[in-house]
């Protein structure tokens, strides 16, 4: 199974969960390890995420999205495989938490609790497939622990801690930081319109670059362009330094024509870039120059750096259980068939 499905985003919550479905006591719990049941709502949660994360890949015209097949499997196959690969991860992320000594710190807790929002949210649907609120908030807390894991092995003082060193090498490497004005081109079916329309941005991005030419600042200019953005000749201006923006070239939804000029460009030189959707005017600017910009990505450069390591690690974990029983007749009751959205 693609690991990207089977961990949406490590130290978030899964996109949905769901609770003990009143069905039967025996289908109550899904598995039971040492002392602990894992309710049948942890399972569940499995079976609703990943419904959401594979059913787009079901033909447009099919009857039934379920039976559709991908590779030979169906995709009510594919679910149920990866529901029970989920259920894994789940125990095997208790168990090394629990090996490993580790607590949530207060900082985890308050995630856990800002998570908590998203029963509110999505009560309805939760309510619609028999979900609690108390098996929400333990994939609320076990996502926890994995973030709390991935950081006591990789992070400052870790048992396999990332040097600073990497990380600022990955940050140069793969960030840039531009302060960028973009204007996007007519979208009119009628060609004299958007011809006219191409023609007054092309205009403003060329008198915007020469202003540049002759010593204006990229930050005033930002500013003008918002003006002209949002029709406000009043708007407040922004403070100084807080219009950045950080272009990541290996996680970005940027066309790669403008990520190409980016990273090419010189520091402190203004270019012109036009793509199929538009026009950009920006400036890059030195990614050292203020030492608070690195901490602010320090976490999510550690993420890319080994969060593929670490689903192996979980993998490995989950492969190596041996004292769990699992409650058969919960796992062939939930079925992807009966799941509810609306």
């Amino acid at each position: 199974m693609n690991r990207m499905k089977k961990t949406a985003a490590l130290g978030l919550a899964a996109l949905l969960c769901a609770g003990l479905a009143a069905c039967g006591e025996k289908a109550t719990w899904a598995a039971t390890y040492g002392d602990t049941t894992v309710p049948a709502g942890v399972y569940i949660t499995g079976l609703m995420t990943e419904y959401n994360s594979l059913i787009g890949q079901a033909p447009a015209d099919a009857k039934d999205p379920l039976k559709a097949e991908v590779d030979g499997v169906t995709l009510s196959q594919q679910i149920t495989q990866g529901a029970k690969d989920r259920l894994n991860d789940y125990i095997a992320i208790e168990e090394q938490f629990a090996a490993m000594g580790l607590e949530l710190a207060p900082e985890d807790q308050a995630a856990v609790e800002s998570g908590m929002t998203g029963w509110d949210y999505f009560r309805s649907i939760y309510e619609e497939n028999g979900v609690s609120q108390e098996s929400y908030r333990l994939v609320m807390v076990n996502s926890a622990k994995q973030q709390r894991l991935f950081e006591s092995i990789y992070g400052p003082g870790g048992t396999e801690e990332v040097p600073e060193s990497d990380l600022r090498a990955a940050f140069e490497e793969d960030y840039a930081k531009v302060l960028m004005v973009p204007l996007t081109f007519s979208t009119s079916e009628d060609q004299a319109t958007k011809e006219e329309a191409d023609k007054k941005t092309r205009e403003t991005i060329d008198g915007f670059y020469e202003q540049l030419q002759n010593g204006a600042d990229m930050e005033d200019i930002y500013y003008e362009a918002r003006k002209l953005a949002t029709g406000n000749d009043e708007l407040e201006r922004p403070e100084p330094g807080t219009s950045y923006t950080f272009v990541n070239k290996t996680n970005t939804s940027y066309d790669q024509v403008l990520v190409d000029a980016i990273f090419n460009a010189q520091v402190g030189e203004p270019v012109r870039v036009e793509t199929d959707g538009g026009l950009y005017l920006f400036v890059r600017y030195d990614l050292n120059e203020d030492p608070q910009d690195f901490e602010t990505y320090r976490d999510s450069i550690l993420m890319s750096l080994k969060r593929e390591e670490f689903l192996g690690k979980i993998d490995q974990w989950a492969s190596q259980l041996s004292d769990v029983t699992y409650n058969q007749e919960a796992l062939d009751r939930y079925t992807p068939e009966k799941l509810k959205f609306r």
